[in-house]
């Protein structure tokens, strides 16, 4: 997939018309529908403000799913279609990272992804801490195989994440 048809997909996913988009990246619209159409190439600047228009849009829409609700809460089971659709999600991202060949959106890629990671292991923490606090011990016993494996997943998640940060290409910036 093309530059131009993965902004107008993002877009046209996201809801938003040519005419708000192009208002709010400071550009006329006829401008951005060439864009779409890969009859023009957006400077890098022009790229990097379509990018971080469509991630703002993004990660507004990903928050208002991410709301959630503590009495409906239980162990989500996801089905073929949704699991279908969040790899798809992970592929384009992927696919636009590779398009913007700009190392610092990749960057801030990575940033924004362990942020959200650690701010949904802090909620989840707390929702788990105040559900967990007047329980008996039958039911402490029956939890103990799910946080053991909870625990588990988190470690092996721990190592993934120490090998990136041993990764020699890493740089401090200290």
């Amino acid at each position: 997939m093309n530059y131009g048809k993965l902004i107008k997909k993002k877009r046209t996913e996201l809801g938003i018309k040519q005419k708000e988009m192009a208002k709010d990246i400071g550009i006329s619209t006829p401008y951005l529908s060439n864009i779409e159409t890969n009859k023009k190439i957006p400077s890098k600047t022009l790229a990097s403000k379509i990018e971080d228009f469509l991630e703002k849009k993004l990660r507004k829409e990903k928050k208002k799913k991410l709301e959630i609700d503590v009495e409906s809460m239980s162990e989500k089971k996801y089905t073929k279609r949704e699991l279908k659709e969040m790899e798809q999600e992970i592929i384009e991202t992927y696919d636009l990272m590779q398009i913007e060949k700009n190392p610092f959106s990749k960057i801030a890629a990575i940033q924004r992804s362990l942020i959200e990671i650690n701010k949904v292991i802090e909620e989840n923490i707390i929702i788990l801490e105040t559900i967990l606090e007047p329980l008996d011990q039958n039911i402490l016993k029956k939890l103990k195989r799910p946080l053991k494996t909870t625990i588990k997943s988190f470690e092996k998640n721990k190592e993934k994440l120490e090998k990136l940060l041993a990764n020699e290409y890493l740089i401090e910036e200290d």
